[in-house]
């Protein structure tokens, strides 16, 4: 039996509040948080991925990593069989071969893009790390399914649920995340950045995923909100409600619901109300159902 014939996935991204703009903020900037899935009857993958805010193109960043992440992974599987992929990606080293394949191929995309810019300059080093501070920083999320094992991997920050339990991933509180490209800089701002189990269970006992950026945060503590048809509701209806997996991108329609800005005139209060426009910062997220077997 194909391993998508009981695992049903679906996901969806939408850009922040802060990124669209509004009457204060006319300049809208692109999303800087990507998501990418892919299903074979041997395997599912899927991963988000957050470019840093502070960066000018980091949202550049995020979608080399997501696509560097699944061709990685691909590439293993073609290798080997689906059944040793998590064991030969993984094994019991803390994703240390994963990471060192995953860090290569991005240090070699990210060399090529930034050669217009420190070809033939001065002080190669410090603009080298000023490239990847503005263009390639990203926290990263993802999960690998495989008929037999599921792992869930992490390097940053972000929001996990597995079989309906929050899993704990982060940073503490006041602290900056990781960034996974932060093992490509140079000199003494190097730092030794893998890729983090966060998770490893056999696939049988995976009732429902979620994975999803930190922009979840704004969905958390708006739950009560109202929006057009009725209000926001808690994360988990992404995955107890079938209707999130009819398509593969159905929850892109709840984040717009939330995302949708409505103005109704109290005449009584002489006032405009506003609602909707409650997903501050851009959110990308992939959830996953177990269905009958």
């Amino acid at each position: 039996m194909a391993i998508t014939d009981t695992l049903k996935v679906s996901y969806g991204s939408i850009a922040g509040r802060h990124h669209i703009g509004d009457d204060r903020n006319i300049v809208a900037q692109p999303i800087q948080d990507a998501v990418y899935v892919h299903t074979t009857p041997e395997v599912i993958i899927g991963v988000v991925c957050d470019g840093m805010g502070s960066g000018i193109n980091n949202q550049l960043g995020a979608q080399i990593g997501g696509r560097l992440f699944m061709n990685t992974v691909l590439t293993y599987l073609y290798d080997s069989s689906p059944v040793d992929l998590v064991e030969d990606l993984v094994g019991t080293d803390n994703c240390t071969i994963f990471s060192d394949l995953l860090a290569n191929r991005l240090d070699g995309i990210a060399r090529q893009l930034s050669m217009g810019e420190l070809f033939c300059k001065s002080n190669m080093e410090y603009l080298w790390n000023i490239y990847l501070n503005e263009n390639m920083f990203f926290t990263l999320i993802g999960f690998i399914s495989t008929p037999s094992e599921t792992v869930i991997l992490g390097c940053g920050d972000g929001f996990i649920y597995l079989n309906d339990e929050r899993c704990d991933f982060g940073p503490a509180p006041g602290e900056y995340p990781s960034f996974f490209s932060e093992r490509l800089l140079a000199g003494h701002y190097k730092k030794d950045r893998t890729l983090e189990v966060i998770r490893r269970l056999p696939t049988h006992e995976v009732q429902n995923l979620l994975v999803s950026t930190d922009g979840l945060r704004y969905w958390l503590s708006n739950q009560d909100k109202p929006i057009y048809g009725g209000v926001v509701g808690p994360v988990d209806q992404l995955w107890t409600d079938d209707f999130f997996f009819t398509q593969r991108t159905t929850p892109t329609l709840r984040l717009r619901m939330m995302q949708r800005i409505e103005q109704k005139i109290d005449w009584a209060e002489r006032r405009i109300n506003r609602q909707g426009g409650y997903l501050e910062d851009d959110l990308a997220l992939i959830t996953m159902k177990r269905f009958g077997e």
